[in-house]
């Protein structure tokens, strides 16, 4: 009976390691998808930054909101964990629960790319 538990055990323990390697490849296609809307924004943050003129409230709540974003975005990074480090059960499951909130955080991250990339100052 213990064989067939950990049998069991095991075979859950693959299949939420596959379930966290995909949510894992899915946000770094996320990642690499916003990647382009990140630099242009950041080029047009840095663009207002450098005028000689002081600046238009909605110019710097467009400054404010791409600094946001690239804090969010290195926070982001930092919290990568690769899904063969995982261990035994209950190492699949903390991975698997900490790389779904990871997808999560970035398609927040690119929900609001795409909504200020919608809106940038003239």
């Amino acid at each position: 009976m213990p064989v067939f538990i950990l049998l069991l055990t095991s075979c859950g323990a693959q299949h939420q390691l596959q379930q966290a390697d995909k949510a894992y490849v899915q946000a770094l296609e996320v990642s690499e998808q916003i990647q382009p809307q990140l630099y242009g924004l950041n080029q047009q943050k840095n663009g207002l930054n450098i005028q000689g003129r002081a600046l238009q409230p909605e110019e710097i709540e467009f400054i404010q909101a791409v600094e946001r974003i690239e804090d969010s975005y290195a926070n982001w990074k930092d919290k990568e964990i690769k899904a063969s480090g995982a261990g035994p059960v209950t190492g699949a499951r903390k991975l698997l629960t900490h790389q779904k909130a990871w997808l999560v955080e970035i398609l927040s991250i690119q929900e609001k790319v795409n909504a200020l990339a919608g809106r940038t100052p003239q």
